[in-house]
């Protein structure tokens, strides 16, 4: 079973346990809904103390994460979701196995980028 489908199992166990749903204004992208919700302690102790806002940044990094993985969200988006810089968000994607959202079509853009940026640079 890959990590995303794992991650949207979890929360959709999680989800049934929703104590409200309010519509508030966020400053970047418009609307938002906010969710509360109880999680079980053990998905997150794994041998370490934790508290309530290392719980509430892990889930936040998970549910980006699987936001992510299905393409739902882009990196960027993912990243300020889960309220960390994209490095740190990579960094996080990197150590649960969760492969970069980067095809082909997106590499040869990015090739062809950097072979425009280095005939420029040589003809200075």
């Amino acid at each position: 079973m890959s990590l995303s489908i794992a991650y949207g199992i979890i929360l959709q166990k999680i989800v049934v346990s929703t104590v409200t749903i309010t519509q508030e204004e966020n400053k970047m992208s418009g609307e938002t809904i906010k969710i509360e919700f109880e999680l079980p302690k053990e998905l997150f102790l794994k041998g370490r103390a934790v508290t309530q806002t290392l719980i509430k940044a892990e889930a936040l990094k998970r549910l980006a994460a699987t936001f992510y993985a299905d393409g739902s969200l882009s990196l960027g988006k993912a990243a300020q979701l889960a309220n960390v810089s994209k490095q740190d968000f990579l960094d996080f994607l990197a150590t649960h196995n969760i492969p970069l959202n980067y095809d082909v079509h997106e590499l040869e853009d990015d090739l062809s980028t950097v072979k425009e940026f280095l005939q420029n640079e040589s003809r200075l």
